[in-house]
């Protein structure tokens, strides 16, 4: 199995509120990323940053899920990237928490994969 890494760090600026907690049919954009990527993998790790209590508050209560926190968030994306990677022990998913809606049969067509690195495109 995988195992999850959702990018939820940002300052959400344009959006001027926290993207993450945007509510979509009810609830919010971190809770269908969580949902949608859970079912592919073992854990998942919820970056966060600007916004952490928040992100912190929302999944508390998942027993598979652990929010690291990213210091360097300032720093842009990458920085939230390799923060999530220093916590994963096997193959991941990286999934920007603002891009809830991958379908199941994307991350079937990418555990399936041989290749080191599998990017999903839409063609």
């Amino acid at each position: 199995m995988a195992q999850g890494i959702i990018l939820a760090a940002g300052h959400s600026s344009r959006a001027q509120t926290n993207k993450m907690l945007l509510m979509y049919l009810g609830k919010p954009l971190l809770w269908h990323a969580l949902t949608g990527l859970r079912p592919f993998v073992s854990h998942i790790y919820v970056v966060s940053g600007k916004h952490h209590q928040a992100i912190s508050e929302l999944v508390h209560d998942m027993a598979d899920v652990t929010v690291v926190y990213n210091e360097r968030y300032e720093e842009g994306m990458f920085s939230s990237v390799l923060a999530g990677v220093s916590k994963v022990e096997e193959d991941f998913f990286i999934l920007p928490g603002d891009c809830p809606l991958v379908g199941p049969e994307t991350y079937r067509k990418l555990l399936r994969g041989s290749k080191p690195l599998r990017v999903p495109v839409y063609l």
